[in-house]
């Protein structure tokens, strides 16, 4: 973990309840093997930036991306 993006709130419904969901985002950085999908993610893939941009719907995620691109601007990968 290379720091804090920020964090989304939204409200979904689940079984007839309303429920309150919020996501933490940090900025992390890759070091080895494949993404893995877990019970609460479907799937998990690596995407170009320009993707990413294009796949994002909602202004909230849309917000968190640009600051996590701002951060990543500021904190270069480490040599590896």
């Amino acid at each position: 973990i290379r720091d804090y993006i920020g964090e989304v709130s939204y409200w979904y419904v689940r079984k007839g309840q309303k429920v309150k969901k919020r996501v933490v985002y940090y900025l992390m950085e890759y070091l080895e093997g494949e993404p893995q999908p877990s019970w609460e993610v479907q799937d998990a893939k690596f995407f170009p930036v320009e993707v990413v941009e294009k796949l994002l719907e909602y202004k909230g995620d849309k917000q968190v991306f640009k600051k996590a691109l701002e951060l990543f601007k500021l904190q270069p990968l480490s040599p590896g």
